[in-house]
């Protein structure tokens, strides 16, 4: 194995010193060329997306995974593991917050499909908080930056994330903590790092370099096909969306994906109903899918992984979330109890603007 392997040496020193006063350097990955967040935007490597959070209109930049190699299998699937490092920046409740969606994520999502060992041994992400440019404006960044194309016991591939970034604007952290928002923005985000949105198409997210990994949604289509989650929401919702006539129950035929809010927001969340009204590019309606969970009797519209954020009623993670990532090489537990949240706040990927938002709500185009 090359490139990325030689990240292991260096990046568990950082373990067992985060979240400390100890601030660490980014590890050194060898051979393997990183694109940091001003790569990304000086050589135009990234989409412009959007993210609705209360009070921000945001935009992302989701980067395109670089730097890729393959492994063999295993004889066993290998546990799940996130590393958090650097630190810098957050306080001691922000850092965690970020411990806190770790293990939400960990215990969710305890190992990799059988034969799928990381070579990294964890998901290391770099979290910190960064002065950007004051309050308002740029609220950060996260997404995944390195990977493996790894192939469990059945010979399936999969591209798997072994590196990732979480970077905020410390003088906007403050504020959502402040608003319970914190908790919920870290764990959406955290999940689109473990490739939730971002690597639902192996193809698309390498620019066609891997074409034998997943590929469990195709961009524009509003539907994801991906089996686990796909069984897991036929059991777990029923009802109509009477905007968009997408069904839920034991004869639904994919997943609704969110296709308004622009490249990130859009084929990188579950569905809502969101409108334009006035044609400026901000959703400032909104109302209710009409599709139903049957363990929290909500909406979907209160799904942590929706694009939209809806502070009415506890945010909650269903279980077509948390299957939806054994269709992307994950092995997550069974069915877990759903997990609700009180504060909300939703976003997908790299690079957040904030902007007052009004109201919301959507139609699905197409």
């Amino acid at each position: 194995m090359t490139g990325a392997m030689s990240l292991i040496p260096d990046v568990a020193q950082a373990t067992s010193i985060w979240p400390s006063s100890t601030t660490l350097e980014p590890p050194d990955l060898g051979t393997v060329t990183t694109l940091l967040p001003e790569d990304y935007i000086d050589s135009g490597v990234f989409e412009v997306n959007t993210l609705e959070v209360e009070g921000f209109r945001t935009i992302d930049a989701r980067p395109n995974l670089r730097s890729l190699s393959s492994s063999g299998s295993s004889s066993i699937g290998g546990a799940f593991n996130i590393q958090l490092f650097n630190g810098s920046g957050l306080t001691p409740s922000q850092q965690a917050v970020f411990l806190g969606a770790e293990n939400t994520w960990e215990t969710l999502i305890p190992n990799y499909r059988s034969g799928i060992n990381l070579p990294t041994g964890s998901l290391f992400i770099e979290a910190v908080g960064v002065d950007i440019d004051g309050p308002g404006g740029i609220l950060g960044q996260a997404g995944p930056l390195e990977g493996y194309l790894l192939t469990d016991s059945y010979g399936n591939d999969f591209l798997l994330p072994s590196l990732g970034i979480m970077q905020f604007d410390t003088a906007d952290l403050e504020a959502l903590e402040s608003a319970n928002l914190l908790d919920k923005v870290i764990e959406h985000e955290m999940a689109h790092v473990m490739g939730f949105g971002s690597l639902w198409s192996a193809s698309a997210a390498t620019g066609g370099a891997f074409t034998t990994a997943q590929e469990v949604y195709v961009d524009g289509t509003g539907e994801y096909t991906g089996t686990h989650a796909l069984n897991a929401f036929r059991n777990e919702f029923t009802g109509t969306n009477p905007l968009t006539g997408d069904v839920a129950g034991l004869g639904a035929p994919y997943v609704p994906v969110e296709l308004d809010g622009g490249p990130g927001t859009a084929n990188g969340h579950w569905n809502e109903n969101v409108v334009d009204t006035d044609g400026d590019g901000i959703v400032d309606s909104q109302f209710l899918t009409g599709i139903t969970s049957n363990t929290t009797g909500q909406d979907i519209s209160f799904e942590l992984m929706t694009g939209w954020i809806n502070t009415s009623q506890p945010l909650f993670i269903s279980n077509t979330s948390v299957q939806s990532f054994g269709d992307i090489g994950y092995a997550p537990v069974p069915e877990p109890l759903t997990i609700l949240g009180s504060g909300v706040a939703l976003g997908f990927g790299s690079y957040f603007k904030k902007k007052v938002l009004s109201k919301k709500s959507k139609q699905k185009k197409g």
